[in-house]
């Protein structure tokens, strides 16, 4: 049996070491070398994890001791609830764990989601753990929404033929395409058995996926977008959750962009009133189809986009759980001719406006604490994820909360904006020289 200590000093530096057959040696924190956007305590509470995995996979028995701040243990125990992996049977022991001091507004980012996750922790600690049971294999429903995507559609389906789960149909949904390259290269796909093919005239990504859950036969459904791809282990170890926890609808992952981006985005479980404010997943999600028919449904009147997001709100308002497994396994292709970049701050806001409308009992139900949340943070359609520290939001006679200073701080925690501060301090490096 293997007893692993995960400790945290007085000045937050963590240690871990493991006992085994009479030995003790000391593990050091595996580096995350991805850009990743996670805020400082969390992108240490991943470095555990990674640090953790390899020995939570070994045959022998293991106890897991925390000994530190239950933020530290979070996407330990994410991973070992919800990871969908075969892991070794595992004890965790966080009766020396404790609760993080709070710096600060407790509807801060960071501070207000270290206290929401450290919550959870407490809430799986108590719970029952089960991580070898016996496991069908239900079908899964994939569904491809298709308009003129026939330069990528190939690559998806590649990417699905890589999958480990044997049990699945693949639907693709013809959603009215006119681009000659893309009607090709869907004749060439009519002749091929793995996939079906249903054809309607062009009404907009919610009909064509709505089109496809009607007909798809699985116990399960997911979407896949007709550019994005998946790793061969997504699908497997996502049913694996859902077939293991009753209580959960919703599994999804965190999402790695390609092409004109290569960052991951981190998604947690799904959690009101965040959810309200700002996307908490991508369309990648595998749910119980019954669910998905009952409650998400996308709206076909959502045709600017966000549509994914407000099938996320309905479900999750009317009881279906949601959680996200601590690794990215779904692949979202960034396009610069994407329908995402067609956004504006216009259309964004007239997007959430339709969201709140629809949904109107779950905001009323939580405005306090969305108000309380939005005057510490700012508008939620600008928050990347809540692990992050985001700029105060400050109103003066020199600066009010529209200021051009104000956004162009919030642009450069992104990807681009990161590149833009590399080539500066390039540039600045080389007038020294």
């Amino acid at each position: 049996m293997s007893q692993i200590y995960i400790r945290q000093d007085d000045k937050e530096k963590i240690k871990i070491q493991i006992e085994e057959a009479g030995k003790i040696q000391l593990i050091p924190l595996v580096l995350v070398n991805v850009d990743i956007k996670l805020g400082e305590v969390f992108k240490l509470s991943y470095q555990v994890l990674l640090t953790l995995k390899p020995l939570l996979k070994k045959g022998n028995i293991i106890t897991l001791h925390f000994e530190c701040t239950y933020i530290i243990m979070y996407f330990t125990l994410q991973y070992i609830w919800f990871g969908g992996e075969d892991l070794a049977p595992i004890k965790v022991d966080g009766n020396k764990a404790k609760f993080s001091a709070i710096e600060g507004d407790s509807y801060r980012f960071p501070w207000y989601w270290i206290q929401k996750c450290e919550q959870e922790c407490e809430e799986l600690l108590q719970s029952s753990l089960e991580t070898n049971i016996e496991q069908t294999h239900p079908k899964l429903s994939i569904i491809i929404p298709y308009f003129n995507l026939g330069e990528y559609i190939h690559e998806t389906l590649e990417s699905l033929s890589g999958c480990n789960y044997s049990n699945l149909e693949i639907i693709i949904v013809n959603d009215g395409t006119t681009d000659e390259k893309s009607l090709k290269a869907l004749d060439n796909l009519r002749r091929d058995e793995r996939y079906r093919i249903i054809d309607q005239v062009n009404q907009g990504l919610s009909a064509a996926r709505n089109a496809g859950v009607k007909v798809a036969q699985g116990k399960y459904i997911t979407f896949l977008d007709a550019d994005d791809q998946v790793a061969s282990d997504y699908y497997t170890r996502a049913i694996k959750v859902l077939e293991r926890h009753y209580d959960i609808d919703i599994v999804y992952s965190w999402v790695k962009f390609f092409e004109a981006k290569n960052d991951i985005w981190p998604t947690f479980n799904l959690k009101l009133p965040y959810l309200l404010l700002s996307n908490m997943s991508a369309a990648f999600y595998v749910v119980r189809k019954n669910a998905f028919i009952e409650f998400g449904m996308n709206r076909v009147e959502m045709q600017k986009g966000m549509e994914d997001y407000d099938s996320l709100i309905r479900m999750h308002i009317n009881g279906c759980k949601g959680v996200a497994i601590p690794e990215a396994l779904s692949y979202y292709r960034y396009r610069m001719d994407s329908m995402s970049k067609a956004f504006n701050p216009d259309v964004v806001i007239n997007i959430y406006n339709q969201i709140v409308e629809q949904n109107m009992k779950a905001y009323e139900e939580y405005s306090i604490e969305i108000i309380k949340l939005m005057n510490a943070n700012g508008p939620g359609y600008l928050w990347n994820n809540p692990s992050l520290n985001y700029p105060s939001v400050v109103l003066n006679a020199n600066e009010d909360i529209h200021d051009i200073k104000y956004i162009l701080i919030r642009l450069l925690n992104t990807h681009i904006g990161r590149i833009a501060i590399k080539i500066l301090k390039c540039y600045k490096n080389k007038v020294k020289k």
